[in-house]
């Protein structure tokens, strides 16, 4: 039984939906989340972009004397320029989701075809890049597999001697302008190689669109075949409508995402005065206990001062109550002497025994009976 096969080419690429990252495919309802995808190449375009054109890059900006006119990243370049696309994509099909149902054809089978398509990619297309094949069996349609490609063409008098560019890649390639565009042409080659994997397995390949009409009127045929491009490019439309979707539905959550944030985020605020209205609060309280404390350490360290003060005063007043008494009996001492023969002490000074003795209880006397009248503690000024 016959089958039908698709190559269709596009600029929308979703790099992230072809890797399967969970956070986008657990979003989109038509992928199985149990189902089987394998991920044959992926490198990331901008790493890729510098890869390719980083030498390119280099010797440009070494002949710009301007500072202005160098370029820092070629990959946002390119992104930047409205009639360009840094990357490229073309999806690969064999038959329908009825042929892999009936058995007309294994899904084995054909990824080992889509594989062998791939892999001879990189020979056939010299000046497209391929930096990511990804094959998909866990969607709604038949297995399909997905070549992002970036277009590399060389010889450029003016800018980078290697730039990105599809129109000089493919004629580069051999493709000409005619009767029909370059991509056109392309797009027509790898489609009857896929054709052609597929009858060497024995799989026939039908094309139920230009088969039947070849004998029609010229005119007709004509309008027959603009509607035949017409539908592919409808087909394609309809794949970057998809894909439009599915960037739609990532802005959507990513906007959803920034919302939330914004929402923690005022709440965090609140927070963060919540607790710096109660950290204010604290702070006067400390004050005031800290006013309280300095206040009673004050009065401790006052009294402390007074006790000293008087205590001091008050040694220093019986000190000078006593220096006169004591100066007295130093005198009694300096002037005693002990007589061997008696066992007394007598002096040797003009003073007698009784005069000495009776003048420092004189004065001693003098100066308890000051205490006891109240008079004042300071000492008198010694003569």
């Amino acid at each position: 039984m016959a089958m039908t096969i698709s190559t269709h080419n596009g600029s929308k690429v979703a790099r992230e939906h072809n890797i399967r990252n969970p956070k986008v495919v657990r979003k989109e309802q038509h992928i199985q989340q149990d189902g089987k995808f394998e991920i044959w190449k992926d490198e990331k375009p901008k790493d890729a972009y510098k890869r390719i054109f980083g030498q390119a890059v280099e010797d440009y900006n070494a002949k710009q004397k301007r500072a202005d006119r160098k370029i820092k990243d070629y990959y946002s370049h390119i992104c930047n320029d409205s009639k360009k696309h840094p990357v490229y994509e073309m999806i690969i099909a064999i038959g329908d989701r009825k042929n892999y149902k009936d058995g007309t054809i294994q899904e084995e089978t054909a990824k080992s075809i889509l594989r062998e398509f791939v892999d001879g990619w990189q020979e056939r297309n010299p000046n497209l890049e391929l930096i990511g094949a990804y094959y998909h069996a866990d969607e709604q349609g038949a297995p399909h597999a997905h070549l992002d490609y970036i277009p590399v063409a060389t010889g450029y008098k003016r800018g980078l001697e290697v730039q990105s560019a599809l129109v000089k890649a493919l004629e580069q390639q051999g493709f000409t302008y005619g009767r029909e565009t370059e991509q056109i042409q392309w797009q027509r080659r790898e489609n009857a190689h896929l054709e052609s994997l597929c009858l060497s397995r024995g799989i026939e390949i039908t094309h139920p669109r230009i088969e039947g009409i070849k004998h029609l009127d010229t005119k007709i045929f004509k309008y027959r075949s603009e509607a035949i491009e017409l539908h592919d490019e409808l087909q394609d439309m309809e794949l970057e409508l998809q894909t439009c979707e599915h960037f739609m539905n990532i802005a959507i959550e990513e906007e959803k995402k920034a919302q939330e944030q914004t929402e923690q985020e005022q709440r965090n605020v609140e927070m963060l005065r919540e607790q710096v209205s109660e950290l204010e609060n604290n702070k006067r309280t400390l004050k005031k206990e800290l006013s309280d404390y300095q206040d009673i350490l004050d009065k401790k360290l006052a009294w402390d001062f007074d006790k000293r003060f008087c205590t001091a005063r008050v040694t220093a007043r019986i000190f000078e109550h006593f220096v006169p008494i004591a100066e007295e009996l130093h005198l009694f001492y300096n002037y005693a002497q002990l007589d061997d023969s008696s066992g007394r002490v007598v002096l040797c000074s003009p003073q007698s025994e009784s005069e000495l003795l009776a003048t420092a209880l004189a004065k001693a006397k003098r100066l308890a009976e000051q205490d006891n009248r109240g008079n004042s503690l300071s000492p008198k000024p010694r003569r």
